[in-house]
C-alpha cells in the first residue's frame, strides 16, 4: 500500500502532462500512488494519460464522462 497519494485533476491539459509526469516520477521517494482525474477533456488529454498509465503501475487514471468542474475532480 502506498504511503502517499498524489491527486492531480486535469482538463484539456495534455500539453502539461509530460512535464508534470517528469517532475512527479523523478522524485527520490517512490512510495506513492498518482491518481489523475480527467474531467472529461475534449482534447487528447485522456489518450496521453492512458499511455502514461501503461508505463508506470503507480499511476491510475480516472475519467469523468461529463465535465463536472474542479471541485468534483479532486
Amino acid at each position: 500500500m502506498p504511503e502517499v497519494s498524489i491527486i492531480t485533476p486535469v482538463y484539456n491539459g495534455y500539453q502539461y502532462i509530460e512535464g508534470t509526469a517528469e517532475s512527479v516520477l523523478s522524485q527520490s521517494f517512490e512510495g506513492f500512488e498518482w491518481l489523475i482525474i480527467d474531467d472529461s477533456s475534449t482534447d487528447k488529454t485522456h489518450e496521453v494519460l492512458k499511455q502514461l498509465e501503461r508505463k508506470d503501475s503507480r499511476i491510475r487514471v480516472f475519467h469523468h464522462e461529463h465535465n463536472r468542474g474542479p471541485i468534483h475532480a479532486r
